[in-house]
C-alpha cells in the first residue's frame, strides 16, 4: 500500500498542473525574468527586485558616411511584490487517492482561485496601455470591427508572430454568433470546443471572464493643453516610460477628474509607425490621432481647472523613439475616451513583451519540517504543513510569490467596436 501513498511532492506537482492549466493570460506576457533574480538557496521575500534593460532603437541613415547614434537603453524594475496563499486540509487516508482524484477533491477549487487571482493581476496592466481602436461602449460584434483593430496593431508594428487577442465574454459571444451564423455545424463544433475563435488575421482569439473593467474618471469640463512644446526626448527620459502633461479647462477643484487607465487624444497630434515614423491613416485615408493613457489618478485645481497628468507614451516628435508627428499646440483640445463615470469591459491585443509575470521561490519559514517547494514552467508553489496540536488537526498552506507589471505596453492595444 505504501507505493500508493501520495507524497507532498506529488501533491504539489498536481497543484502546479491545475494552477497552470487555469491561467488564461500566461501565454500573453513575458516569462523570462525568473533567471535574472540571482540564485538563492533560501528563496525570496516579498519586495525583491531586479533591474532590467529595454533594448535601444536606431534609425536608418543614408549615404556612405557613418553616423554614430546614441543607443540609450531604457530601464525597468521587476518586483515580486505579491504574496498569496490558500489553506487546505486532508487526512492520511486521503493520500491513498489517485493524484487526479485527490486534485479534484482538494486542489481544483483552490488552484482555480489562485489562477483567477494571478490572471486578474496580469490583466490589470491594461491601465498602462495607450493604444486604442474603436469607441468605448461599442461592441466588437463583427469580424470587420475586429480586423480594424488588427490593422491598427499592424500599423503600430506589433509583431504578428506572437500576437494574441483576449476578449470579454460579451464581445466574444457576439463574434461567435457572427461566425456560427455563416458556417456549418461541423466546423462550428470543432472551432468552439475550447471557446476559442478561429484564427483570423494571424491573431488567435479567446475569451476570459477576467477581461478587466475600467471606470472612467469624472472627465468634465473643456480640457486643453496648457502650453506648447511639451514634447520630450528619449535620451533625457530613458529611465521612465511616462512624462507630465500640463493641462487646464477641467471642471474646477474635482477629485479624480481622471483616473489611471483613462485614455485620451489631443487635437492635431497624430500617431506614427514606430519603425519608420510615417503618419498612420485609416481605411478612409484620414490621419489617426495618437491615443494616450493616464498612468496616475489626477485631480483638478481651482480657477482655471488645471491638472498635471502623468501620461504615456511620451510625446517624442523625431528620432527612433518617435511617437507623434508633432507636439501639441497650446490650447489644443483634449478628448477623453468614454463617458465620465462609465465602466467599460476591456479587450486586449497583446504581444508578450507588453508586460511580465515573474514567479520566484518563496523563502521558507524557519524551524518547520516538511516544507515542499516545486517549480514547473516558471511557476513555483510552496506547501507548508501547519499543525493544530490542541485540536489534533493537520493542515497545509500553499503559497505563491509573484510580480507583474508593464514592460513595453506599446506592444498591446485596447479595442472596442
Amino acid at each position: 500500500m505504501s507505493n500508493n501513498i501520495l507524497t507532498n511532492d506529488m501533491i504539489v506537482d498536481e497543484a502546479l498542473l491545475l494552477f497552470e492549466n487555469n491561467l488564461r493570460y500566461l501565454d500573453c506576457v513575458h516569462r523570462g525574468y525568473e533567471p535574472d533574480f540571482k540564485a538563492s538557496n533560501n528563496g525570496y521575500r516579498k519586495g525583491s527586485t531586479v533591474s532590467i534593460k529595454v533594448p535601444a532603437k536606431v534609425e536608418v541613415k543614408t549615404g556612405a558616411v557613418l553616423q554614430i547614434q546614441d543607443q540609450t537603453e531604457g530601464k525597468r524594475t521587476v518586483t515580486v511584490d505579491t504574496h498569496v496563499h490558500v489553506g487546505i486540509q486532508f487526512t492520511a487516508q486521503d493520500r491513498t487517492l489517485k493524484a487526479s482524484a485527490f486534485g479534484e477533491r482538494f486542489l481544483k477549487d483552490p488552484m482555480i482561485k489562485f489562477a483567477d487571482y494571478v490572471d486578474r493581476a496580469v490583466a490589470a496592466n491594461y491601465k498602462y496601455v495607450a493604444n486604442l481602436s474603436g469607441s468605448p461602449g461599442t461592441a466588437v460584434d463583427t469580424f470587420a470591427k475586429f480586423n480594424s483593430a488588427i490593422t491598427l496593431a499592424t500599423d503600430l508594428a506589433m509583431e504578428k508572430a506572437n500576437r494574441q487577442a483576449v476578449l470579454n465574454p460579451n464581445d466574444f459571444g457576439a463574434l461567435q454568433s457572427a461566425f456560427t451564423g455563416s458556417q456549418s455545424e461541423k466546423i462550428v463544433e470543432g472551432v468552439f470546443g475550447k471557446r476559442r475563435l478561429p484564427v483570423m488575421s494571424e491573431t488567435p482569439m479567446s475569451e476570459s471572464a477576467n477581461a478587466p473593467r475600467h471606470t472612467v474618471g469624472v472627465a468634465t469640463g473643456t480640457p486643453r493643453v496648457n502650453g506648447a512644446s511639451q514634447n520630450v526626448t528619449h535620451e533625457a527620459t530613458s529611465t521612465s516610460r511616462t512624462q507630465s502633461l500640463i493641462t487646464d479647462g477641467w471642471t474646477n477643484s474635482t477629485t479624480g477628474i481622471l483616473k489611471a487607465g483613462d485614455q485620451f487624444t489631443i487635437a492635431n497630434v497624430y500617431a506614427v509607425n514606430p519603425v519608420n515614423g510615417q503618419v498612420l491613416v485609416d481605411g478612409a485615408g484620414n490621419k489617426v490621432l495618437r491615443s494616450f493613457v493616464v498612468e496616475a489618478d489626477a485631480d483638478s485645481g481651482a480657477s482655471t481647472g488645471p491638472a498635471t497628468l502623468t501620461i504615456s507614451p511620451k510625446i517624442i516628435t523625431s528620432g527612433p523613439y518617435q511617437t507623434v508627428d508633432a507636439a501639441p499646440a497650446d490650447d489644443a483640445l483634449i478628448t477623453v475616451k468614454g463617458t465620465g463615470g462609465a465602466t467599460y469591459r476591456q479587450n486586449l491585443i497583446m504581444v508578450p513583451r507588453w508586460a511580465h509575470l515573474t514567479c520566484v521561490p518563496l523563502e521558507p519559514l524557519e524551524g518547520i519540517q516538511g516544507v515542499t517547494q516545486k517549480t514547473a514552467n516558471g511557476l513555483t508553489l510552496t506547501m507548508t504543513p501547519v499543525a493544530d496540536a490542541q485540536n489534533y488537526v493537520q493542515a497545509y498552506r500553499l503559497d505563491l510569490l509573484f510580480g507583474t507589471g508593464p514592460l513595453e505596453p506599446e506592444h498591446a492595444m485596447r479595442f472596442y467596436g
